[in-house]
């Protein structure tokens, strides 16, 4: 495993833009944490889970990488210095536990990550760096509000410090970045994490209904906007520009199949086929399985 998530973690590092020089520790001590990840939650540990794994900790680390190369320019000068170490750290690190609860998860998976730091003792082991860690694995602590809407309850509060925008964003917002496929596998993956009593009917809602409030809430221009405001309040329309560019048409793309999925009760019965074949099987490929299915039955285009 240690090999293939260096080859990963390599591979994110090499999409930083420019000739930016990466301090030494950070690939070691990404490659460390996420092999503790899967140690802990991976097929293979005692508590596996589907979402909560070290495949979702190297989206969010390249998810990062690539929302701070877009928005580079835009961050305060203050805030640039180790900002891709950060990003690729913060990804690596903050689902690190998973058994304390909204924010003691946050707090005690940076710990980890603090403690590797200060092990390495290299140029990334300053109390700036370790604060900054901090700041953005806490912003990707989410809580369900009373009407069932996924919030990230430290975005917008204390340090105005973008890699806490970046990483929140960069930890839900998948289908965003990458597209339909990505809501496939993620959703799917949330959906069997969290259900004691997975049906394919219930995949089936949650893949509908549930994805197509998710992008309506989470993704609107409103909430965007409001976020950006907080992080980049002198350059706010521009920042929004550019993610737009970058992003809008995944999220119409997946909102679109989302909606159609709803009306298309017809589905129905391919997509249980589906799971019912999984039931016995590794589940990772389910979501992949059934985003193909849709594609192919609605001729639905892919983004990302």
């Amino acid at each position: 495993m240690a090999v293939s998530f260096e080859r990963q973690i390599t591979g994110i590092a090499d999409d930083i833009d420019s000739d930016y020089k990466l301090a030494s520790e950070t690939i070691p001590i990404a490659v460390h944490a996420l092999e503790e990840v899967d140690r802990r939650y991976g097929p293979e540990s005692p508590t596996p889970l589907e979402f909560h794994n070290a495949h979702h900790s190297i989206g969010v680390a390249r998810r990062n990488v690539r929302l701070s190369n877009l928005l580079h320019h835009y961050i305060p000068p203050s805030f640039r210095p180790k900002i891709f170490e950060l990003a690729i750290l913060a990804g690596a690190t903050h689902d690190l536990e998973q058994g304390l609860g909204n924010d003691a998860n946050e707090r005690a998976s940076t710990a980890w990550g603090i403690q590797a730091v200060e092990e390495f003792d290299g140029e990334l082991n300053t109390k700036t760096f370790k604060r900054r860690l901090l700041r953005a694995n806490l912003a990707t602590s989410v809580v369900l509000d009373a009407g069932g809407e996924l919030v990230q309850v430290n975005l917008q509060r204390g340090s105005r410090d973008p890699i806490k925008f970046i990483t929140a964003f960069g930890d839900i917002n998948g289908i965003a970045m990458e597209g339909d496929k990505r809501m496939w596998q993620d959703a799917t993956n949330v959906y069997l994490e969290m259900t004691v009593e997975p049906t394919a009917e219930g995949l089936y809602d949650f893949l509908a209904g549930r994805q197509k409030r998710f992008m309506r809430n989470r993704l609107n221009d409103g909430r965007i906007k409001s976020d950006i405001a907080y992080y980049f309040p002198d350059t706010v329309d521009d920042v929004y520009s550019d993610m737009r560019k970058a992003y809008h048409t995944n999220i119409i793309t997946a909102f679109g199949l989302a909606r159609m999925l709803e009306e298309r009760s017809d589905l129905k019965s391919s997509v249980a086929h589906i799971v019912r074949s999984f039931e016995s099987r590794d589940r990772t490929l389910l979501g992949i399985t059934i985003g193909k299915l849709v594609r192919r039955k609605t001729d639905g285009p892919t983004q990302g």
